[in-house]
């Protein structure tokens, strides 16, 4: 019984440091040098004057270690499991791609680009 109460309180306590954690990072970009971009610049260039790196996995797989330790690099803009997470897009994407490639390149740009967007404006790589 005391073991469980432990236990409970330990998994509250990370949960409440992990939002911590996310205000101090946003608040660390908030600060930050930022270049003077606009969304209509990204469009114009093609989303060229963004790098991207994406990381997909099966989950449970270590993407939460992967992504503190990319935070503790200057020039990354790491997210872990962006919102909306696209999984009904992505098995649509999986299986129907080569009939309609430009919607499920629409909705995938549409989903990320905010964060990309905020990635380009600190000079950071959106990963």
């Amino acid at each position: 019984m005391r073991f469980d109460n432990i236990r409970r309180l330990l998994i509250k306590f990370t949960y409440q440091l992990d939002g911590i954690e996310k205000k101090l990072q946003g608040l660390i970009n908030k600060l930050s040098k930022t270049e003077n971009l606009t969304l209509a610049d990204c469009f114009t260039q093609k989303w060229k004057n963004v790098r991207p790196a994406f990381v997909l996995s099966t989950g449970r797989s270590g993407t939460l270690l992967l992504n503190r330790l990319l935070l503790l690099s200057p020039q990354a803009f790491a997210v872990h499991q962006p919102k909306p997470e696209l999984i009904r897009v992505s098995k649509l994407a999986y299986e129907k791609i080569y009939q309609s490639p430009e919607v499920f390149e629409e909705v995938f740009r549409t989903a990320r680009e905010e964060l990309m967007f905020e990635a380009a404006k600190l000079q950071k790589v959106f990963i």
